[in-house]
């Protein structure tokens, strides 16, 4: 082809934009050139893009032939190109690349799937001889008990039915001998099983109205009991069992339905296909298996055996397999079963690698069902998965007019397969207003967990559209960073103006407990109540008002009143004692919170409203003699797995993580934590996975093993890697840099993964985080002291009245906006340390200002990522424990929380080699007008929820202190409180004049909070 043709080729391509070539290359316009002469005679070879969806680049290196023809790429691509389907833009070979990594996993499953069941074939053959002779045995016996026999006495005569009424005896035997008759022995052996076991059948009845009551404790203990009446009794094992799945504790379930087999019993089909998906959870497939083929062949055509064997198909990665029966159940089934099996057999197509199929689907159930959302979002899902971004937005927008709430709602996992820069340009070209609005929305909304400030700017460009979401979002994120006075305004706003306000009541109600205002607060309910009548948010927010101002039988009303009637969810996530857990998870004497005789009552509550395992998480800190029993079996079946070498389920794993960290059991918790990790990573699996590994990384760090957390952070982010799980890795991005800060593996491998998912922005921080931190040695921080002593200067009214001045000479260390007392004569600190980051941000310029006159300028890692200094600083990592737990071990740069930055700066004190520290202005009192010698009124308050009335934040401080100098005693380190007042009692108090050689004042006047207390007295 020559010159002439290839050029009127280029120039009938829609793939060239001249406009867009002109303004990208710039010498083109400059000169006047033609485009598609320009990019023929000398762009092409330059690597320029003729437009902005064909990349040259991409082209020639992915297709070697166009090398080799001599053509133009574009020409090239609409000569050969077009007629083989190849790829010309980055998005769409990732998302191919990404398929063929999938097809290549898929394959290697498949293959080792093949090779397991080999394996375990002989052993099911085996398995189902011994059942089969098993099962002729009990018929043998059954017909021995129907054959006529010698005569004997009559058995004394049951107590006579009411007219007209029948024994449940007399019903089972009808029912046996009719099974009999039919020649069906294994139904008539259920029935003589059931009539059997009927002396247990009270312990039954009694144990189930204790779990409608809400109350699964005592419905567990009823069956206990009854098993140690009636050993190994059917009724009350199959009770048991049941009661495990109704609570989703799967291993429980596992280990009763052990017992089930263990004792003989025959067990009706519908409790084995529930036990199923409890393997399926635990990863036991053969057992699952196992369950599943003894009952096709009986009950290949229902619905509830279909849902067993979908789940094992997915679990087995069999998605051609899962998708056909998933399909088929949802001809059959009704209501939310038909909806999760079409569901469910659209995206394992998808997985299938057959997402025509999937689309033609979800568009027969769209066209059938148009107003049913789930479908609606599965269309959009498919448009996902067939990287159509724009077609995606266009059915999002479906959804949101069925339900406004969904508005930039789409699953930001979608979003990331399609790659958040590659999402951004394909939604900045789209030219219908609205839809280019729905795209900014959802950009803004997958984003705003890990780039706030990249949020606002992509939600600002969708306000003309969705001015309430955008309201929404900016009062999400303030109450995130603990502004609630800004966010209950915003909120305020929305409720005037949103036309359904019930939504924002939630965030107003829990903002204004957050901030103190129970007035306000009840107020609001009372609204709230008055147009929706009382739900749980109401209860939420009742019985936390009652607690914190100590009216307990007020508070114990509430909660009998909603025992007795239960009322209906606010909203699917609020929970009504989560606060409560969360107040006393971390106090050595958690029961001590709340009247002896209130607790049942709570724990009740708690059951009813939030689900078994947070009521036995507080159950366990409100009596920790309870978990006695149970640790000794939990620990023994960590002992088991570990010589076995085996995984633990995930979730079961950090179930176990986190009974054992209650009860600081560090022993268990290290056992748990050394058992292998899962060999796979699933949507289902990597977030239980991850809370195990962040626990491990974090029980590292205490341990002061910087480099063992390292490497678990690493070998982590590598298998998501390998798993396809990059959107759930961006996720992580802060909670590894604020643990890791220094970690050059770490930064690389997050580095990698936003340049991945064409998250730019990301990207660009983390690679400022790399140039501006990486670079610097922990170890350089280690043995700088000069002197033995330092003074540590928190910022608490009392300060004010110390001669400050008298410190001139001493080593000094500041903490946040500490360098405020300068004015009332603090002589100049030598450290300042930061660590706030609402403070950080809200005062940057002038924290830096005082980072740059100190000789050491330390700053948090949450405070980096949130706002970069402007002068050098160096980064401080903490891991996610607080010292109130237990005396963690501190390494250079990485360190414990305490609930306030001295706590930070006292670890920092001992690496640096002081051995004694004394601390100031740690008042733990803020009851008076302002919180800090500088000031600071209601806003910084209500920032201070762990110390808001009722609250455990004072204790929580004092034993972080305790603990950290249990920590530092070995190297011969001493912390020493030097104020002259205040509640910070858990360490040895020195007197400030005596330690510095002053004269004491002969009446020493009463500090501002002593005074401002002793006026309002």
């Amino acid at each position: 082809m020559d010159i002439s043709e290839q050029l009127e080729k280029i120039k009938n391509s829609k793939h060239l934009h001249k406009s867009w070539y002109r303004s990208t290359y710039p010498e083109v316009k400059a000169q006047g050139l033609d485009p598609a002469e320009h990019y023929l005679t000398e762009g092409a070879q330059k690597g320029y893009n003729p437009g902005k969806f064909f990349d040259t680049a991409l082209y020639v290196s992915r297709y070697p032939d166009v090398a080799t023809s001599g053509l133009n790429p574009l020409v090239h691509y609409e000569v050969i190109g077009v007629a083989e389907n190849r790829i010309i833009n980055p998005a769409k070979a990732a998302s191919e690349d990404q398929k063929a990594r999938k097809a290549t996993e898929a394959a290697r499953r498949k293959e080792a799937e093949s090779v397991r069941k080999t394996a375990i074939a002989e052993a099911r053959k085996a398995a189902a001889e011994a059942a089969t002779k098993a099962a002729q045995e009990e018929i043998r016996k059954l017909k021995a008990t129907l054959k006529p026999g010698p005569a004997t006495p009559p058995p004394a005569a049951p107590p006579a039915a009411a007219p007209g009424q029948s024994t449940a005896l007399d019903r089972l035997s009808a029912k046996a001998r009719a099974a009999a008759k039919k020649g069906d022995w294994l139904e008539a052996s259920r029935h003589w099983q059931h009539a059997l076991a009927l002396p247990a059948e009270p312990y039954v009845g009694l144990s189930q109205a204790a779990a409608e009551m809400g109350d699964l404790a005592r419905a567990d203990a009823i069956l206990r009991d009854g098993l140690a009446r009636f050993e190994a009794n059917p009724l009350l094992l199959e009770a048991w069992c049941r009661l495990a799945l109704k609570a989703r504790r799967w291993s429980d379930v596992a280990l009763r339905w052990q017992m089930i087999e263990d004792s003989g019993a025959l067990v009706e089909p519908k409790l084995q296909l529930s036990v199923v998906e409890a393997f399926v959870q635990l990863g036991d497939l053969p057992r699952a298996e196992a369950l599943v083929e003894g009952l096709r062949a009986s009950h290949d055509a229902d619905t509830g055996f279909q849902r067993a064997d979908g789940l094992l198909a997915e679990a087995q990665g069999d998605w051609a397999r899962a998708a056909d029966i998933w399909l088929k159940r949802g001809l059959k089934a009704t209501g939310v079963a038909k909806t999760s099996s079409y569901l469910r057999g659209v995206r394992a197509l998808v997985q299938a690698g057959d997402p025509d199929a999937a689309e033609e689907e979800a568009k027969r159930l769209v066209t059938k069902f148009p107003r049913e959302i789930a479908y609606l979002k599965l269309h959009s899902e498919v448009a996902i998965a067939q990287d159509a971004w724009a077609v995606a937005l266009e059915r999002w927008q479906k959804v949101e007019a069925i339900d406004p709430t969904e508005a930039g709602a789409m699953p930001p996992e979608w979003v990331y397969r399609i790659g958040v820069e590659n999402a951004r340009a394909r939604t900045e070209a789209i030219r219908i207003g609205r839809l280019r609005a729905t795209g900014m929305l959802t950009l803004a909304t997958t984003v705003q967990s890990v780039d706030e400030a990249g949020a606002l700017l992509f939600a600002r460009r969708a306000r003309r559209f969705y001015p309430e979401n955008v309201r929404a979002m900016v009062a999400r994120l303030l109450s995130a960073n603990t502004r609630h006075s800004a966010s209950i305004w915003w909120v305020r706003k929305l409720l005037e103006s949103a036309p359904e306000p019930r939504i924002y009541f939630p965030s107003l109600v829990l903002s204004l407990l957050e901030s103190s205002r129970l007035e306000d607060c009840e107020e609001v309910l009372e609204t709230y109540t008055a147009r929706y009548a009382r739900d749980t948010l109401w209860l939420r927010a009742m019985i936390e008002i009652h607690y914190r101002r100590g009216d307990f039988a007020a508070m114990r009303d509430v909660m009998q009143a909603a025992v007795t009637q239960k009322l209906p969810k606010s909203i699917e996530t609020l929970r009504v004692t989560r606060w409560i857990y969360d107040l006393i998870r971390l106090h050595p004497a958690p029961q001590s919170f709340l009247p002896q005789e209130i607790h049942e009552l709570l724990l009740r509550i708690a059951t009813l409203y939030d689900g078994k395992f947070l009521s036995d998480s507080i159950g366990m800190l409100l009596n920790p003699a309870q978990g006695d029993a149970v640790a000794v079996t939990h620990a023994a079946r960590i002992a088991e797995t570990a010589a076995q070498g085996l995984e633990m389920d995930p979730v079961q794993q950090e179930e176990l993580l986190q009974f054992f960290m209650r009860r600081r059991d560090w022993e268990q918790v290290e056992a748990l934590l050394a058992l292998p990790a899962p060999g796979e990573l699933t949507d289902a699996n990597v977030r239980k996975v991850w809370n195990v590994i962040r626990n491990k990384i974090d029980i590292m760090l205490g341990r002061a093993d910087v480099a063992g957390a390292e490497a678990e952070a690493t070998a982590f982010l590598d298998q998501l890697a390998q798993n396809d799980l990059d959107g759930f890795a961006m996720s992580l991005t802060t909670g590894l840099l604020f643990r890791l800060p220094l970690s050059a593996g770490v930064v690389a491998r997050l580095l990698a993964c936003a340049e991945r998912l064409g998250f730019t922005q990301m990207a660009e921080r983390i690679g400022d985080w790399q140039q501006r931190h990486l670079g610097f040695d922990a170890g350089t921080t280690l043995n700088l002291a000069g002197r033995k002593r330092c003074f540590i200067v928190g910022n608490a009214p009392s300060i004010a009245d110390l001669p400050l001045g008298a410190l001139a000479g001493e080593d000094i260390f500041c903490v946040n906006r500490g360098m405020r007392a300068l004015d009332v004569g603090l002589p100049q600190p030598k450290y300042l340390v930061v660590a706030d980051p609402l403070v950080y941000k809200n005062h940057a310029g002038e924290i830096d200002a005082d980072g740059a006159s100190v000789e050491k300028f330390f700053v948090a890692s949450n405070c980096l990522w949130r706002k970069p200094p402007t002068v050098p600083a160096i980064p401080l990592g903490s891991s996610g424990l607080k010292l109130s737990l237990a005396p963690f071990r501190h390494a250079p740069l990485h360190f414990h929380r305490g609930e306030t930055v001295v706590v930070l700066a006292a670890q920092l004190a001992h690496l640096m080699g002081y051995s004694e520290i004394y601390i100031i202005g740690v008042d733990l009192d803020y009851s008076g007008a302002v919180t800090h010698f500088y000031g600071g009124g209601r806003k910084e308050t209500e920032r201070l929820a762990n110390f808001r009335p009722g609250g455990s934040g004072t204790e929580m401080v004092n034993l972080a202190f305790a603990n950290l100098q249990k920590a530092v005693e070995s190297d011969g380190c001493r912390l020493y409180n030097a104020s002259p007042g205040g509640k910070l009692d858990m360490l040895e108090r020195v007197d400030f004049f005596d330690l510095l050689g002053l004269e004491k004042p002969l009446d020493p006047p009463p500090s501002k909070a002593d005074a401002e207390r002793n006026a309002a007295e």
